[in-house]
């Protein structure tokens, strides 16, 4: 069971319906629609910048984002650079 702070289960009230969240999905040069996923938020933030929005998804709900947004490739901790920041 995923644990929210201090080892007690997350309150339910944080839970995401099914279906409630919209990820950004990143277009690469060669056409491919990718879903970039950080390993931390510091991974994010060096690529994306201190602005960028984020959420801590469990996989499995990420993995459906992606499948409803039509991604060909989930990206862990991509090289994305300054040009890609908000």
């Amino acid at each position: 069971m995923p644990t929210g702070r201090r080892g007690k289960p997350p309150d339910d009230s944080a839970r995401v319906p099914p279906g409630s969240v919209q990820v950004e999905v990143r277009l690469l040069a060669d056409g491919t629609r990718t879903l970039p996923v950080f390993s931390s938020v510091a991974r994010l933030v060096d690529e994306l910048g201190p602005q960028q929005a984020w959420i801590c998804l469990p996989m499995q709900a990420a993995t459906e984002a992606a499948t409803r947004g039509a991604v060909d490739r989930v990206t862990l901790d991509p090289v994305i650079g300054p040009g890609a920041w908000h």
